[in-house]
């Protein structure tokens, strides 16, 4: 189906309810909205009301868009920025500060440049910080609002913010109709307070004929009477009487023909005098009746009266549900909800208010990229660099509280010279200390497991107390938590008692339904491969080792898991264990954003005293001495001996070759 602005593609800079209001009405008329959104994302992300920590604020207002997440900041990331600008028709700012009217004019010449703003880009209030409190309060407006003689009071609602984003779209509707004679593009420049006092004309035209200002009444008006809110059984109820035939109407209706009579009421002019004394006539009445059944009777008798109604009752009002005001909706995070319809019926064009949720950070990225021609690979490297963000296309697909535990262990650096205790044991105090290569590739497995989904990872090592520092160098890869065990009563343990204390802390940080947990194939100072599979036997999970591929499909991964002579295609359900080798992929770098921030990031410390209570470890046979395995003997693997060039045609080559090898007996 055709809508009212397909075709149409917007780019949104803005920040707060303003943009947000015109932004999201373009969204529902069919515009595609680009919403880009700093690392941390959009403030109004964190805005309340919060329902278990998610924005309602953001799923009303930031409906119907996408979201590219970039580094604005960094000069490859305002490329893409004015790459964006470039490709699209509007593009709604919150003044200059990421781009300006002249920047935008250059690249895009029939682009509509719309800004808003709290005071205007002009006046000796330019700068000035806005707020819609302070806007209000400046505007003349909360002059307006409260009882006679009684203090200013603020507005139950943003209504500022609210009209000035419907400003903002006539302004942006009427440029874009003006391209259509022009062929050009245009800037339009609104203030907040601008838009507020718009709304004060009145006011202003009275006050430039006779110098006063009508003064505040209230919920009475000044002008006609009565014309107000009164008391009724079970609430309030509005009446509006504007001709003197509607006041005699009025009174019949009630059974108050004797007010009709006074001479105090006689006239408009007459009540407005005697207001002070009609009020509580009035009241009496009102009182007498309930609110909807007061409405009833005046509607019948075409007379304007109306029930007062909470947000609750007019979310089942039946005018409401039958011009379409209340539409309901299901949102991925929030869940089943409500949302206000469209005030605009357009009949073959509707607007649809439900098109799309608001996104997650960075759900679109990709896409919006993909579409300016940037290839994969750069896109890869570009998140890689941390200029760009993404997050997963389908937000149903990964459970909320997914979490990626990843085991990993801190080993002599073996590619030197190796060093063995008379005991047997390595002497690592002998040999720089590195994370396990193998493992290495289980944590970038999880880390892009969290760029497909958003999961938390949490590393874990066992080890001594500078293990610490290899976790700090996983954090700022991307880890979100460490986790050190580490105990005196647990060193020399070897792969048996290991597997029983990584399961009892994996056990005692939490393991979820929908978890995760990552190993390396095994470690370089042991070669046992063992400490993955073991763990998963002692929390009974399912295990798919030697992992070259996988894809993640809802609440199960489908793995190629390499064998010898081959491969096989295995699929566990989540939670699981999967042990990686070096084919899955190629370990990440840390960024400068990564170390600076990875000493914020939490380090939880488990030692015997907290793990010794739990079933899965046999006290007997962890440690040095309580280790079932006896090391038999330790050795440094004899170097490589240098190879031989066969130099040569191809024939000559391989006669040589076949020679050589039947001279060593193997052909």
């Amino acid at each position: 189906m055709e809508k009212i602005l397909g075709g149409i593609k917007v780019l949104d800079l803005t920040q707060g309810l303003p943009g947000a209001f015109c932004s999201m009405n373009l969204g529902d008329c069919g515009a595609q909205v680009i919403k880009v959104e700093p690392p941390e994302g959009d403030p109004d992300r964190r805005r309340g009301p919060l329902k278990d920590g998610d924005s309602t604020f953001f799923a009303g207002f930031y409906r119907n868009k996408k979201s590219v997440c970039l580094e604005a900041a960094h000069p490859r990331g305002r490329e893409l920025l004015l790459r964006l600008a470039g490709e699209c028709d509007v593009i709604l700012t919150n003044g200059p500060n990421l781009l300006d009217y002249e920047t935008v004019k250059k690249i895009n010449p029939t682009g509509i440049y719309a800004s808003i703003t709290g005071f205007g880009a002009s006046g000796p209030l330019a700068e000035h910080l806005a707020d819609d409190l302070i806007l209000t309060a400046m505007s003349g407006m909360m002059d307006r609002i409260g009882s006679r003689g009684a203090p200013p009071m603020m507005p139950g609602v943003d209504f500022g913010g609210a009209y000035s984003g419907v400003a903002l779209l006539s302004g942006v509707v009427m440029a874009l109709f003006n391209r259509l004679n022009t062929g050009g593009g245009a800037m339009v420049e609104l203030s907040v307070l601008d838009c507020i006092f718009y709304m004060l004309e009145l006011f202003v035209i009275n006050y430039s004929i006779d110098g006063a200002i009508v003064p505040k009444n209230g919920n009475q008006d000044t002008e006609v009477a009565p014309l107000g809110t009164f008391a009724a059984q079970d609430g309030y109820a509005a009446i509006a009487i504007s001709s003197e035939g509607q006041w005699k109407k009025f009174c019949a209706l009630v059974g108050a023909e004797r007010l009709a009579e006074d001479p105090r009421f006689a006239s408009n002019e007459d009540r407005l005098r005697n207001l002070e004394a009609l009020i509580p006539e009035i009241g009496a009445i009102t009182g007498a009746w309930k609110k909807d059944e007061l409405a009833a009777a005046m509607g019948a008798e075409k007379l304007a009266g109306g029930a007062l109604k909470t947000v609750a009752e007019m979310v089942d009002d039946r005018q409401v549900r039958a011009a379409e005001m209340i539409v309901e909706d299901r949102d991925p995070v929030l869940g089943q909800l409500y949302r206000v319809g469209a005030p605009m019926k357009f009949g073959a064009t509707p607007l649809d208010v439900t098109a799309a949720p608001a996104p997650m950070l960075g759900q679109h990225t990709r896409e919006i990229l993909g579409g300016l021609g940037l290839p994969q690979a750069e896109m890869e490297e570009l998140e890689r660099s941390e200029i760009i963000f993404a997050a997963p296309k389908d937000r149903g697909g990964a459970p909320r509280d997914m979490k990626a535990i990843v085991c990993v262990k801190q080993v002599p650096d073996t590619s030197g010279k190796v060093a063995v205790n008379p005991d047997g044991t390595l002497n690592r105090a002998s040999m720089q200390a590195i994370t396990n290569p193998d493992d290495m590739n289980a944590v970038e497995a999880a880390l892009r497991l969290k760029d497909e989904t958003g999961c938390n990872v949490v590393v874990v090592t066992m080890g001594p107390p500078p293990a610490e520092k290899m976790l700090r160098e996983l954090l700022a890869l991307g880890a979100d938590q460490g986790v050190l065990v580490s105990a005196r009563e647990f060193g020399g343990s070897d792969t048996f008692a290991t597997s029983q204390i990584l399961a009892a802390a994996i056990r005692k940080i939490g393991l979820g339904p929908h978890d995760v947990i990552f190993c390396g194939r095994q470690a370089i100072d042991g070669d046992t491969a063992q400490v993955g599979p073991q763990i998963a036997e002692k929390l009974d999970l399912p295990q798919i080792s030697y992992v070259a591929e996988a894809a993640w499909e809802g609440d199960k991964v489908v793995c190629r898991r390499m064998l010898e002579d081959g491969y096989m295609i295995v699929e566990a359900a989540v939670p699981c264990l999967l042990t990686c080798i070096k084919e899955l992929n190629v370990p990440r770098y840390p960024t400068m954003r990564g170390i600076s921030g990875c000493f914020d990031k939490p380090i939880v410390r488990l030692d015997y005293e907290a793990l010794k209570g739990d079933p899965l470890i046999d006290l007997g046979t962890i440690g040095l001495q309580g280790s079932p395995t006896n090391i038999y003997k330790s050795f440094t693997p004899p170097p490589k001996q240098a190879g031989m060039m066969l130099e040569g045609s191809g024939k000559d080559a391989a006669d040589k070759l076949a020679e050589l090898l039947a001279a060593k007996h193997l052909i």
